[in-house]
């Protein structure tokens, strides 16, 4: 064996070290620089886990993808397209048995499910002009008329993939055989029906429509309905009419388009691309509109119709983006992949990268899209409503949406939403935590930015806001890097800080929760470490301000975000708007559940499950659950309080209710006692059968002051097993609670 000397395992050692500890770069941030409001919606999703959704209080939840270009909100029925064999699915048929159509429509209890944590919905509206034509199974290539294809549906085996068995695409599809033709009077309609149903846009209702959604891939997605590729001319057209319909309907609707796929969609159309070879090199149908790439001519169109008609059709222009060097919608973890992965989120934003793909230059998405606004329609806003980094259930992908989310709010991006989100237990949640409830508590990221630079912008990148409900300023840092970042200092100005600030971090070391501690501050600034491959988020409180969770604990507190006791605050503070007058919330406790001012008549047989054995979906506190046996009644009875309730006012009776094999259904009534002596009710119905947690809710306008109102939850003359959950009776409401 050959022997090392003892000077050359020395430098060994020190180059070991390197690799676990190395000196960090300058980071500064100045609050009273680069301000500028964030838009919440920038930390939006796609179809978002409703378990991680409530518990974050989502703002944004889209109801796009490309089967929302033929859904047809009256028979609740979707065509897939190429994602699914062609076929169209009745949803009522696949998952929303028993259904009252279109009240009970997929969709409708989509929106219903946002609003209840408080989130707003993206409706994807068509402008393909084809629809589900029945409530019925079909295909666009049935096997009928083409029995050669080379796949097939395989729980039916009807529908095939309209490619032959050469492997040759099938091109004379029968578009009746699936759809029905539809114009503007149906997108219309399906405006006008929701408005009815959740008010209009200015009053609580759908505010954000999408234009159909990635127009350019028409003619290859839904190729069994159309296979004629969209031009630049036929585009605006349709968005001229569309939009018109939908701004007719419901005048302060935003409306967001073209909401197309990608980079090559930003330039040409897809009749350029139908001609096939170099196409690109000789764009026949951009070289007829003045060779201008198609998202600059959309825009100008835009405008040039809001000169002539006064009316704005485009409020965001809207477009979809994933990185096409193959890290995205992925797990791939591997060393190449995930330092791909963290170095190509600066395509978002930094004009010195240059794209790793074929696209091959400097993509700076947000500010290339704010350039485009500028030239060509002033006062458009910017969303990206499809884009994935992927690696969501490793700490790589949640650096990575970590990072995306700080570029988002520093480059002024007005909404985002992620496609194919994590669920509620991957580390690319925490991600999310970290911004909107990073304590568990429902304390959020800042809503002003400020200024925050990083010497190492592309690997330790920094954000900072001020926190408008509380003055609070809050720092993300997001150490990209393999190596411990030690002893770095940040330097602060524009604030007169405590002597403490509070550190919250989630990191590789700990995949399953996000750690507290804290940080000496002086008015300078403060120097801390930043781990490898760590998400660290600091929170300053100025002197004199009462900031959230203003206490921070110095020694190392673990922080496992779970989702916050249903007691939304109203969105306008006022002492006699959305006052609760009862809720379960005395049932919280730690491991065991107590009872406080409600009262069982069968102790032994309605009983609470503590937070430890929970019913699955319930919120992290105690449900009452209800075993009824046929001919005896179950009952749970409490009184609300009535201080200051007026004649004239609402109430609103609500819970989330769960049923297990429910013969006849229960109740929830509130009895009410007027002060003249006459009465009334509030009854919200349990319905029988089983079915997961659903949310139910009755209101009453009060004739009368009232003097008393009892509250009772019952099942009569049943069996089965029923569970109750976020029971709320709200006066004057105007919140909406979150699905457990």
């Amino acid at each position: 064996m050959r022997r090392i000397s003892i000077p050359i395992l020395l430098i060994l050692f020190a180059l070991l070290s390197l690799n676990v500890g190395a000196a960090g770069p300058t980071l500064t941030v100045n609050v009273s620089q680069n301000r500028a409001p964030i838009d919440p919606l920038i930390y939006g999703m796609n179809y978002a886990d409703p378990a991680l959704g409530a518990e974050l209080h989502l703002p944004l939840n889209r109801w796009g993808g490309n089967d929302t270009s033929r859904y047809n909100y009256l028979l609740d029925t979707s065509a897939k397209g190429m994602d699914y064999f062609f076929s169209v699915i009745p949803y009522r048929q696949e998952n929303n048995q028993g259904a009252t159509l279109p009240d009970q429509s997929t969709v409708n209890k989509y929106i219903e499910q946002n609003a209840s944590w408080g989130g707003q919905t993206i409706i994807t509206v068509p402008l393909i002009g084809w629809t589900p034509k029945s409530e019925n199974y079909l295909c666009g290539f049935p096997i009928s008329r083409f029995p050669n294809q080379q796949a097939f549906e395989p729980f039916r085996d009807q529908c095939g993939n309209g490619i032959t068995s050469g492997g040759v695409r099938i091109t004379n599809p029968v578009a009746s055989d699936t759809s029905a033709v539809i114009g503007t009077p149906f997108v219309t309609g399906w405006v006008n029906y929701l408005v009815s149903r959740y008010g209009a846009a200015n009053a609580g209702g759908i505010r954000l429509y999408a234009l159909d959604n990635e127009p350019y891939l028409w003619n290859d997605t839904h190729r069994d309905v159309r296979t004629t590729p969209l031009s630049y001319d036929e585009h605006r057209d349709l968005t001229y009419a569309y939009a018109a319909a939908v701004k007719a309907a419901d005048p302060n609707a935003l409306i967001m388009g073209p909401s197309d796929f990608g980079w090559t969609a930003y330039f040409y159309s897809a009749l350029d691309a139908s001609a096939g070879g170099s196409w690109w090199e000789n764009p026949q149908d951009r070289l007829q509109h003045g060779n201008t790439p198609f998202i600059e001519w959309y825009l100008q169109q835009m405008q040039a119709y809001e000169t002539a008609n006064g009316v704005r059709l485009i409020d965001y222009v809207d477009e979809h983006f994933y990185p096409q060097n193959y890290v995205d919608l992925n797990e791939d973890i591997s060393p190449t992949m995930a330092a791909l992965r963290l170095r190509s989120t600066r395509a978002l934003w930094d004009p010195t990268y240059l794209d790793e793909s074929w696209i091959n230059d400097t993509v700076m998405l947000i500010p290339r899209m704010k350039q485009w606004v500028a030239d060509n329609y002033p006062g458009t806003k910017t969303a990206i409503t499809e884009y994935n980094w992927g690696g969501l259930s490793d700490i790589n992908g949640a650096l990575a949406q970590a990072d995306i989310l700080g570029i988002f709010g520093q480059q002024g991006l007005d909404l985002a939403t992620l496609w194919e989100p994590p669920s509620s237990n991957q580390p690319g949640a925490y991600a999310f935590r970290m911004y909107l409830n990073y304590d568990g508590q429902g304390s959020k990221f800042g809503d002003t930015r400020i200024y925050a630079s990083s010497s190492a912008q592309a690997t330790v990148p920094v954000y900072a806001a001020e926190r408008s409900s509380d003055g609070a300023i809050t720092i993300m840092v997001v150490n990209k890097t393999s190596v411990d970042k030690t002893d770095v200092t940040l330097s602060l100005a524009g604030v007169n800080p405590l002597a403490t600030a509070q550190v919250w971090r989630y990191s590789s070391a700990n995949l399953s929760q996000i750690i507290q501690s804290g940080v000496s501050v002086s008015a300078g600034g403060f120097t801390m470490g930043y781990p490898a491959n760590s998400i660290t988020l600091v929170v300053v409180c100025p002197v004199g301000a009462v900031c959230d969770n203003s206490s921070p604990t110095p020694s190392p507190t673990p922080v496992t975000p779970t989702p916050v006791t249903p007691t939304p605050s109203p969105t306008t503070p006022s002492p006699t708007t959305d006052m609760e007058l009862l809720s379960n919330v005395e049932f919280i406790s730690g491991e065991t559940c107590t009872l406080s001012g409600w009262v069982f008549t069968n102790p032994t047989s309605d009983k609470l499950i503590g937070t430890l054995a929970k019913p699955k979906g319930a919120f992290d506190h105690c449900a009452v659950i209800f075993t009824g046996t046929a001919g005896s009644t179950v009952k749970l009875t409490t009184t609300a309080m009535t201080t200051n309730v007026q004649a004239g006012d609402t109430l609103r009776l609500s819970a989330w209710f769960k049923g297990q094999n429910i013969s006849s259904g229960g109740a929830l009534i509130a009895n009410i006692t007027y002060a003249n002596g006459t009465k009334g009710k509030i009854r919200v119905p349990v319905r029988a059968g089983t079915y997961p947690y659903e949310f139910t809710e009755q209101t009453l306008v009060l004739p009368a002051v009232p003097n008393q109102i009892k509250v009772v939850l019952q099942m009569k003359n049943g069996s089965g097993k029923f569970f109750a959950d976020n029971i709320h009776l709200m006066q004057n409401p105007i919140t909406r609670f979150r699905l457990p």
